[in-house]
């Protein structure tokens, strides 16, 4: 019996240890997404346009996870697609990857990437935009801040 429990013991351990492992190799990220730095700048009532993107990654031996959930409102059309960009503000920059398409408020996922999308990560060089039929080139859009 106390055989049995210090076993019991030593796995409750093992997994508190490797539960604070993967909490650290764990990075919080988010993204307020607004129309007055989008890039063309959008057609129509676009003011109150906004949206949030939150989510956190980790990083694999070959790959990223991250893990996202993108909400907005007041876009002046449906949103046909969201997307991870690459590029400084007020630029266009290159396209990582495709989020969702189409996209409704309160969508999330995870999503696997190369390991290399990292470095632009954590320098501030990525951004969500969302478009909208309206705004095919892009409605509204919000630099990616990483948090720990």
């Amino acid at each position: 019996m106390k055989k049995l429990a210090l076993v019991a013991v030593l796995i409750a351990a093992l997994a508190s240890t490797a539960l604070a492992v993967a909490a650290a190799n764990r990075h919080r990220v988010s993204a307020h997404l607004t129309a007055r730095v989008e890039v063309p700048r959008p057609i129509g009532r676009t003011k109150k346009a906004t949206g949030a993107f939150t989510g956190a990654y980790v990083v694999h031996a070959k790959a990223l996870s991250l893990k996202w959930k993108l909400s907005f409102k007041h876009l002046t059309s449906n949103a046909t697609a969201a997307t991870l960009r690459k590029g400084k503000p007020g630029y266009i920059g290159s396209q990582i990857t495709v989020l969702c398409k189409p996209c409704k408020s309160g969508v999330g996922a995870t999503t696997l990437m190369r390991k290399g999308v990292l470095k632009t990560l954590r320098s501030g060089q990525a951004f969500v935009m969302i478009y909208t039929k309206r705004n095919p080139a892009g409605e509204i859009r919000g630099q990616i801040r990483v948090k720990g």
